[in-house]
């Protein structure tokens, strides 16, 4: 049980750090297109 629990907590932390990587990939992908334009 408590195996799975922290499994799942990995799972969710890591989920989450790809969203905020992406999210800082699309921020810096903007800026480049606004600087470029």
């Amino acid at each position: 049980m408590g195996q799975h629990t922290s499994e799942h907590g990995i799972n969710l932390t890591s989920t989450r750090w790809i969203q905020h990587q992406n999210s800082f990939k699309y921020t810096m992908f903007v800026s480049n297109k606004i600087l470029s334009a």
